[in-house]
């Protein structure tokens, strides 16, 4: 993403990519809709005591050591957007999008 809309400093090798798109998408002028499909793992978004930070991408690298942070950090936050999750997870889904009551439930379908 931050390749595609060529966000300044993307492609330096001391910038945390993560943290340049997050910033970026938090911008009041950027309205934007993300998907995060599969959530079921909550050892993707959150680092348990003494697990390691996901690695590099060849754009520079995601996390140094210094900034040891769960990806769920990395998480935009701002009015001006929205996060579709999906997970079979309910412990997972419920973690990411702060409870019960802001999960809508979809039954599963029978593909036959």
């Amino acid at each position: 993403m931050a390749d595609r809309v060529r966000l300044p400093g993307w492609n330096d090798p001391k910038t945390t990519v993560l943290r340049l798109v997050r910033d970026w998408l938090d911008k009041e002028e950027n309205e934007w809709t993300m998907v995060v499909d599969n959530a079921d793992d909550m050892d993707v978004f959150y680092m348990r005591r003494g697990q390691r930070a996901i690695g590099s991408v060849s754009a520079g690298p995601i996390l140094t050591t210094s900034e040891q942070q769960p990806i769920v950090s990395f998480l935009p936050q701002s009015y001006n957007g929205s996060i579709v999750i999906t997970s079979r997870s309910m412990d997972v889904a419920e973690r990411l999008v702060g409870g019960h009551r802001n999960i809508i439930p979809v039954p599963v379908t029978d593909s036959a």
